[in-house]
């Protein structure tokens, strides 16, 4: 039928065949031309509707012909454009050259390197830096008043918590240099903690989400966090901190300026006198401990891009025209025709950007806009098509679009990439080139995210799985499935409760949904905060169905004491038993990995004591029960289930265990129901 790959739902325009068209146009007959009794095959005018009917078939059959174009126009209506090459990124680490505090790195600095391939890889700085002298000796975490060392985790890149297992306000990450940090400038940290191309998606949704600008800043929704440096009086004072990485829950930069010099101290487990920086959670809590990959010290982020040869910078556009230090390459002059077509000499044009001119005297310029077609164009619209993957420039045709003029010379100013081919192993860029206050250059991890540009089965396929995405809170599975999907919250568990209200309990609430959520902090009785809850909130009952409302609540925890007497198996140590007994009760009713399958314990649902019993029962060296009794919130004890209610999640307490000084081979065990 089409062009386009199988799966995608395209429309059938030949759903009428010729015998249907022909009875449809022998019954019209009475309507409009009642004088007409003769509808034989015979008669000359059934014989002209039979010769209509064949053309109109025709027709049908050559309009339902769906080619690659039509499919492109059919998916830009399911909002998918095909992507351009997008360039790689890389994070190196930028030292000064011998005898120099510190060195500017310029926006555009080249670095480079030569891939497995024995092809020459050449990066660009993003942004300007400044990069120190100071190295970074030592890293400590600390945590309730203790310091863990984790200079070998830095040094080896291994991955650790930077703010410890359970973090929370007063919690910090520690890195001590062997110089103090420049106070006349800032200096660039690099911090990896998730998937590269994870972390930009994840960015890009909260970006969309809060309708952010790009290139803002992102907060996070709960934790703030301080930086802060050691002085020679002993007090931290705080640092100007561009973060980019959201409280260490997105891979980004953090720029640090001084305005008074660090003094070096002996601080936890290093002995030696550091100049010390430390990032301290001030307040709030992280859904899920943040886990460090990787950090880089004297960081420059850069990008697989390269100026094409035949740029020329000394072009000069009228004042305004183009950005500063731009170079255009000069194409072939138009002659006038319509739909014209020019190649830049490299292709794959990073992320479809370019600036095209237009001059015939070198003194009136034109300025192109890029277009994705020229649907919208009208004569007077000096739009231009690219296709950033040849590298095709496309002109309008005079009727959609202005046709090149005759003799003008266009002007194209872009970058070029080697797209995926960019993504290059660590250690492949050892070098900056034309940058003689630069030293060494490491690259500790690959390269990430060049992706060469989409083709159509590719947006076909983006398409389909967008498709399957649940975007609109309906079911009750919907909104779980949207709850954990909210960009920048990471959660556990979510359940939702039909027809409900959280403030009224058993009460029927049509058209309220009560949904409760358990991220993965604090240990061990996790609790959303009040944040967490609003941000879930927002993003769940933007897609709710209109006149809903949807609830978020974090959970009630209800103290479960077990009280139980157990028989050991025989030679069984019974403090060993008891240890183990205590560890299963511990698990068999922790929120996030208890339950009787493991996998976590489901919101509201009751402890019954037979799962209790089994708790028990299956613990190694334990041969029978011979009493069981259980408490909810240090009330009496109680011989049936526990009731935890609506919103009810237990919270393991201090169990008594006690081991029968009898072994099981000398008495007769009680089965208990």
């Amino acid at each position: 039928m089409s062009a386009a790959s199988p799966g995608l739902p395209l429309p059938n325009l030949d759903d009428r065949r010729w015998a249907d068209l022909v009875e449809e146009g022998r019954s019209l007959i009475p309507l409009y031309a009642p004088e007409w009794t003769d509808h034989n095959l015979s008669d000359p005018g059934i014989t002209l509707i039979e010769l209509f009917a064949w053309l109109a078939e025709q027709d049908l059959f050559r309009i339902d012909r769906v080619g690659n174009e039509q499919v492109r126009k059919l998916l830009k209506l399911a909002g998918a454009v095909a992507a351009p090459p997008r360039p790689a990124r890389v994070v190196l680490g930028v030292r000064p050259r011998k005898g120099l505090h510190t060195a500017l790195v310029r926006r555009g600095a080249e670095f480079s390197g030569v891939s497995t391939e024995d092809a020459v890889v050449r990066f660009r700085a993003i942004d300007r830096s400044v990069v120190a002298k100071a190295t970074l000796q030592a890293v400590q975490v600390e945590q309730g008043g203790a310091f863990l060392d984790r200079t070998g985790y830095y040094q080896r890149g291994d991955a650790f918590a930077p703010w410890g297992e359970n973090p929370g306000p007063g919690s910090a990450l520690l890195l001590g240099f062997d110089h103090a940090l420049p106070t006349h400038a800032a200096v660039d940290l690099y911090f990896s903690v998730r998937d590269p191309d994870d972390s930009e998606a994840m960015r890009r949704a909260i970006r969309a989400e809060s309708n952010l600008p790009e290139g803002a800043t992102l907060d996070h929704h709960s934790v703030r966090v301080v930086w802060e440096a050691r002085t020679s009086s002993g007090l931290w004072v705080p640092l100007t901190a561009q973060d980019e990485t959201r409280a260490m829950t997105l891979n980004g930069t953090v720029r640090l300026r001084s305005s008074v010099p660090s003094s070096p101290s002996r601080i936890g487990w290093d002995n030696h006198a550091l100049h010390y920086i430390r990032a301290r959670i001030a307040s709030g809590r992280h859904d899920d401990a943040p886990t460090l990959l990787g950090l880089v010290f004297n960081a420059v982020v850069a990008e697989q891009t390269v100026v094409p040869r035949n740029a020329l910078a000394a072009t000069q556009p009228p004042d305004g025209s183009r950005p500063p230090g731009m170079s255009f390459e000069p194409l072939a002059p138009g002659d006038g025709w319509p739909s014209q077509s020019r190649k830049v000499s490299e292709p794959q044009v990073a992320d479809g950007k370019v600036v095209v001119l237009t001059s015939e005297d070198a003194k009136v310029w034109e300025t192109w806009t890029v277009r994705d077609d020229f649907d919208a164009s009208d004569r007077r619209a000096t739009d231009v098509v690219l296709d950033a993957t040849s590298g095709t420039l496309t002109f309008g045709n005079g009727e959609h679009g202005v046709a090149l003029p005759p003799n003008a010379t266009p002007y194209v100013a872009y970058l070029a990439t080697l797209a995926d081919a960019g993504n290059v192993r660590a250690g492949t860029v050892i070098s900056a080139a034309h940058a003689d206050s630069l030293g060494a250059v490491t690259q500790p991890k690959a390269a990430w995210g060049g992706r060469a540009g989409e083709t159509l089965d590719d947006v076909h396929a983006r398409v389909l799985d967008t498709l399957a995405l649940v975007t609109r809170a309906v079911t009750v599975e919907d909104i779980e499935t949207l709850a954990r999907a909210t960009p920048g919250a990471r959660l556990a568990v979510a359940r939702a409760a039909p027809e409900s209200h959280p403030d009224l309990p058993g009460i029927p609430a049509p058209g309220v949904i009560t949904l409760t959520i358990l991220p993965k902090l604090p240990a061990p009785a996790p609790m959303a905060t009040p944040e967490l809850c609003r941000l879930v909130s927002c993003y769940v009952n933007r897609r709710g169905v209109p006149g809903s409302r949807i609830c978020v609540v974090g959970p009630i925890y209800r103290k479960v004491v077990v009280k139980a007497e157990l028989l050991p198996a025989a030679r069984a140590s019974a403090d060993a038993v008891r240890a183990r007994a205590l560890a299963n009760l511990a698990d068999f009713l922790h929120p996030l990995r208890g339950g009787p399958d493991g996998k976590g314990w489901t919101i509201g649902r009751d402890v019954y004591r037979s799962e209790v019993l089994q708790a028990l029962s299956r613990t190694e060296g334990v041969a029978g029960v011979s009493s069981l009794e259980l408490f909810l919130d240090g009330g009496d004890s109680e011989c049936g289930n526990l009731c935890l209610g609506p919103r009810g999640v237990p919270l393991s307490g201090n169990h008594q265990v006690v081991i029968s000084p009898t072994p099981a081979s000398r008495t007769r065990t009680v089965s208990l129901s």
